[in-house]
């Protein structure tokens, strides 16, 4: 409880400073680094439209140097408002680029949210050809053992022991 109103208090700052920057300071370096910030401390409060708002006020901005992680914050947010196709779209687009630019952490947020939404909806065999493609991406090895431990886990909830014996193995 106390955590999270500590939690709570620290993305109130969060928003309040960059909130200055974005009024007082509109020519300033770091608007684009405080609408990213902002738009992830909503997020994180799971302020989701206002979020969305502020990530897609940063999209505006022409040659941001945040545009890919911006775009995939607005896919994490989507997701977040149930807005599935949407979100899935933009998600493939951030995987395409990230992968295009060997931006290694979007690449790797990308797959964590496109699997846990699957695992979530259920469908069980889209997640796990996901997972198989991340696990072809170069990732470290206590993520990728994480990775396939996670994998273990959903072929066991599907019975597939053959594979999940595998994957725990890996």
């Amino acid at each position: 409880e106390t955590k999270n109103k500590n939690l709570t208090k620290g993305f109130d700052e969060v928003i309040e400073k960059t909130s200055a920057i974005l009024q007082h300071n509109k020519e300033s370096d770091y608007v684009e680094e405080a609408l990213l910030m902002t738009g992830k401390s909503f997020y994180y409060q799971q302020n989701y439209s206002r979020a969305l708002r502020k990530f897609n006020e940063l999209g505006t901005v022409e040659d941001s140097e945040y545009q890919l992680v911006n775009k995939l914050w607005i896919g994490k947010t989507l997701l977040q408002l149930r807005e599935f196709n949407k979100a899935l779209n933009v998600l493939d687009e951030v995987k395409q680029e990230a992968a295009a630019e060997e931006e290694e952490e979007v690449l790797e947020e990308v797959y964590k949210s496109k699997i846990g939404y699957l695992i979530y909806e259920e469908e069980f065999e889209t997640a796990l050809i996901e997972i198989d493609e991340f696990l072809s991406t170069d990732i470290d090895d206590e993520l990728r053992a994480e990775v396939y431990y996670e994998m273990g886990l959903l072929y066991n909830f599907t019975e597939d022991y053959e594979n999940a014996e595998k994957a725990f193995q890996s």
